[in-house]
């Protein structure tokens, strides 16, 4: 079937092209898998009380385009980890796609759950038109703003994986659909670091990165750092002959990952409604400059290391874990 299991995956399937699903096959997708959530609920009551049961849910507080925002941006990660990871000719075989695609969801719901019920889906949403009149209030949001997601992955899908629909492009998509890539995946990063919160956030980041790596690695080499940017273009100052970084490309690099980190810190203010409530890296006032410094010095060091030695070097070259590493 192609493990959609969402009707916002089916229309980004569908919105990709490439003839995967017919218009017909989707329209049965959806409505099998609208059929099976509402199923779904009654078979969770029959194993716990229904009142224990969950459901997608945003607190009274969510503003509506907070719960819209939080929905469409996850629900555009997922679709495009979904087509980038499942879909693509250049990524056919791999063995991380289920991977990447579970760990957006769980950086989703840790991130933004708490502001827009987390949902991602809108067969998830429409479980909630069974549990009363205040859940199903946000079954339109569940449903609009997946739905757009999923079409945004299926036109994001079409520039940036061109070479799938024409062996050949301009020489202006070829150099800017990897800056795009990075654009969009360091916007998404920092859309977690500005909202993801508690003891899970680490966790929700990491597992950003790690699928945003596995989604965008094989167009642009996955960097979403200037740091890391810079360590691959350094390499070839050290003698590296194998996928020599041009110096031109890591400028555009640069930029793009600045303007996706500016990006990102914007959507998490309007997810948060405040602009003072994002989260951001910053040391402790306890924490001297200097051992700040170090820290950030050495961390960087150990990723831009891993990175070279997963990602860029001849040996580890085909491997599946290097957006795990």
């Amino acid at each position: 079937s192609g493990a959609h299991y969402n009707p916002a995956v089916t229309l980004a399937v569908l919105a990709r092209g490439g003839g995967l699903i017919s218009l017909a096959d989707g329209a049965l997708y959806v409505v099998t898998q609208v059929v099976a959530a509402l199923l779904a609920a009654p078979c969770c009551w029959g194993m716990i009380r229904k009142e224990a049961a969950g459901y997608a849910m945003a607190p009274p507080n969510t503003r509506d385009h907070s719960l819209y925002l939080c929905e469409f941006l996850i629900t555009f990660a997922l679709c495009s980890v979904v087509l980038l990871t499942a879909t693509a000719k250049g990524q056919a075989g791999n063995s991380f796609f289920g991977l990447a695609i579970g760990f957006t969801v769980l950086s989703g719901a840790v991130s933004v759950g708490g502001i827009s019920g987390g949902a991602f889906n809108p067969a998830v949403g429409t479980m909630s038109l069974l549990y009363g009149t205040e859940p199903a209030w946000d079954v339109p949001s569940f449903w609009s703003a997946p739905l757009c997601g999923g079409a945004a992955a299926g036109g994001f899908f079409r520039v940036v994986a061109w070479k799938e629909r024409h062996g050949t492009a301009s020489k202006t998509l070829e150099l800017l659909a990897p800056c795009l890539v990075e654009l969009v995946g360091t916007a998404l990063l920092c859309f977690t670091v500005g909202t993801a919160q508690g003891d899970l956030a680490p966790l929700a980041i990491g597992a950003m990165l790690m699928v945003m790596v596995y989604m965008g690695g094989w167009i642009s080499g996955g960097h979403f750092n200037p740091a890391v940017t810079l360590a691959v273009w350094a390499r070839s100052l050290f003698g590296a002959t194998h996928g020599v970084f041009p110096l031109a490309q890591a400028a555009l690099y640069i930029v793009a990952q600045t303007g996706g980190a500016s990006l990102g810190a914007l959507a998490a203010a309007g997810a948060l409604a405040r602009k003072d409530a994002v989260l951001f890296p910053a040391p402790s006032e306890k924490t001297p400059v200097g051992l700040a410094l170090l820290g950030e010095f050495l961390g960087t060091f150990l990723l831009a290391y891993v990175v070279l030695h997963t990602a860029t070097a001849k040996r580890t070259s085909g491997n599946s874990f290097f957006g795990l590493a």
